[in-house]
């Protein structure tokens, strides 16, 4: 069984990912998927007026999970069996530390701007995280 890890902090970069990891893995291999919602809530200092922190936390929270449902939904239907988590925080530093993370087998990142990130360099970018991290990294253009 082959474990990926897909970190996003889109719903839309998440589904894109989704639905490349199932057009581009063979129907023999066997799959477990973790979902990896990344958040950064509005913030005191940012919008303090309006909402303290603990409540920008909890709305970010609950859109993760309704993001992570609508995936979760396709992988079902796929017979792909997935868990999930929603991490708080800056996004690149908790992309980073998903790709570091030695308990998958394989990540795959969703460029956040797929228009400016040509398959050469989507490429390369994968070639230098997968030696950084000792695992393969797919960057998805």
């Amino acid at each position: 069984m082959s474990k990926v890890l897909v970190p996003f902090a889109h719903p839309k970069d998440g589904e894109r990912a989704v639905r490349w990891l199932l057009a581009h893995t063979p129907k023999s291999e066997v799959l477990e998927v973790e979902l990896c919602a990344i958040v950064d809530p509005l913030t005191p200092g940012k919008v303090a007026i309006y909402l303290s922190r603990e409540r920008a936390e909890a709305l970010s929270r609950e859109a993760a999970a309704r993001w992570i449902e609508e995936l979760g939904a396709l992988l079902v239907s796929a017979g792909v069996p997935y868990r999930w988590e929603v991490k708080v925080g800056r996004v690149s530093r908790q992309i980073k530390a998903a790709m570091r993370r030695s308990d998958v087998d394989r990540v795959l990142v969703p460029a956040r701007a797929p228009r400016w990130l040509s398959a050469f360099r989507a490429t390369k970018r994968s070639g230098e995280l997968t030696l950084a991290t000792g695992h393969p990294v797919t960057v998805l253009p």
